[in-house]
């Protein structure tokens, strides 16, 4: 039995790969997770707002032309996150999408990391009744990895609450996962934090989870089959620990990094720390020779590996 299954204490220490890094790991239910809401904001120079407000209109207009929509909303900013007393710790503020786009893979991350919201979002693995696991293939339109694989996840929206009106990050990823799926939510159930990952070329944080599904990856299929997913297509896994570690390495070059990290700790799990400490050192490899590469090589690859995922995610 892993750490993460006996409940035994979280990690704090960093777990660090070229691809990504894990701040906290751990198996976090709903009742040992505490969320202090506020309503504080980031105070920028009006210079500085004035550069966030131009990249967001690039932006903006590169989505569009692939087809997409950037809409300006209100959004929930993650201002610290630590582990105490055996529970997940959540601290809170408000910001703006726009402000998030705006600051997405800018200079800003490296010199005033203080005026760069964190977006608080959520990464969620979908595991089936039949020891199957869900990814997302990702479609054009969207914003950030258009084309690569994924999991289910987005934006933590402040109308995300519970019964009594606190920020309920679980309601996001039923919704997500729902949406992104095309599953009904009544059949998403025991749903589990399993940490938290860090983009180490994006700096996009996430709050990964894992949630089942009572449907087979057939009863899925028959279902996703009369529905447009805007989002992307389906990719499924079969739950055995070859497979699962092949994926995470084969697709490591177009894989956006929070779908690496989450089947890596799901794959800790699942089987055991040996397996986990294998899939990282290998991706530590992996993530140093394909930085030792040319920009253009970079880009075969990724191309080819991206067709590749096209057939697979067909072939699923």
């Amino acid at each position: 039995m892993s750490e993460a299954e006996s409940g035994e204490p979280a990690r704090n220490k960093e777990i660090v790969t070229p691809f990504f890094k894990l701040p906290i790991v751990g198996t976090f239910p709903r009742d040992k997770i505490v969320i202090q809401d506020t309503s504080e904001t980031i105070i920028r120079p009006k210079e500085i707002q004035k550069r966030i407000d131009d990249n967001w209109e690039k932006r903006r207009h590169e989505v569009e032309a692939r087809g997409g929509q950037l809409v300006d909303r209100p959004k929930i900013n993650l201002i610290e996150v630590q582990v105490k007393d055996d529970k997940l710790h959540i601290k809170l503020g408000r910001g703006k999408y726009k402000d998030f786009v705006g600051t997405y893979e800018t200079e800003l991350q490296d010199t005033n990391p203080e005026l760069v919201p964190r977006n608080f979002s959520i990464s969620a693995l979908l595991a089936t009744a039949d020891n199957h696991l869900v990814l997302l293939r990702r479609s054009r339109t969207v914003f950030q990895y258009p084309t690569w694989v994924s999991t289910f996840g987005g934006s933590v929206e402040p109308e995300d609450v519970d019964e009594n009106g606190n920020v309920d990050p679980f309601k996001t990823v039923t919704r997500e996962v729902s949406e992104e799926s095309g599953i009904s939510q009544e059949t998403i159930n025991d749903i589990q934090c399993l940490g938290f990952t860090k983009d180490m070329k994006t700096k996009v944080e996430d709050m990964m989870f894992l949630a089942k599904t009572r449907l087979t990856k057939k009863q899925i299929q028959e279902q996703q089959m009369d529905q447009h997913l805007e989002e992307g297509a389906s990719v499924f896994v079969l739950s055995d620990p070859d497979e699962v570690r092949k994926k995470v390495l084969e697709f490591s070059k177009v894989f956006v990094s929070d779908g690496a990290a989450i089947l890596a700790l799901y794959g800790r799990q699942k089987f055991g720390e040996d397996w986990f400490s294998f899939v990282i050192n290998r991706l530590k490899r992996r993530g140093n020779v394909y930085a030792s590469l040319t920009e253009q090589q970079r880009k075969i690859i990724e191309q080819r590996l991206i067709e590749k995922l096209g057939r697979v995610a067909s072939s699923s």
